[in-house]
């Protein structure tokens, strides 16, 4: 399934077309956080941007490759939650990512600051 340009748009400005986990610059990857082949295709935020990441191809292999560090580390969310609503480690802070691109810096519960909107 193929991205709208609207949610491209947005998690390419909200990653600064660096991976958002290392910081790499180059080639990148779209990975969703709710994996698509465990029927996250059907879901109606399966291409929201809360739930995609742009990633180096190397992190993006380590991700399916260390799959409970990346569910650890909010990289891959388990299906049936919202993904706007698990945290996610990028470039070493804590950030609850929202379906319209924006990345609020996480915590913990119940904590939030550092708002960064596309």
């Amino acid at each position: 399934m193929k991205l709208s340009t609207a949610t491209l748009t947005m998690v390419r400005k909200r990653s600064g077309d660096a991976c958002e986990l290392c910081g790499t610059k180059g080639v990148l990857h779209n990975h969703h956080r709710r994996p698509r082949a465990m029927g996250g295709s059907t879901q109606p935020l399966s291409d929201s941007p809360a739930n995609i990441l742009r990633v180096h191809f190397r992190c993006h292999e380590k991700i399916e490759a260390k799959r409970q560090w990346a569910v650890d580390n909010g990289y891959i969310v388990l299906q049936g939650l919202d993904p706007s609503r698990v945290p996610v480690l990028l470039r070493g802070k804590w950030y609850l990512l929202g379906h319209r691109g924006e990345a609020v810096q996480w915590q913990g519960p119940g904590t939030v600051s550092e708002v960064h909107s596309p």
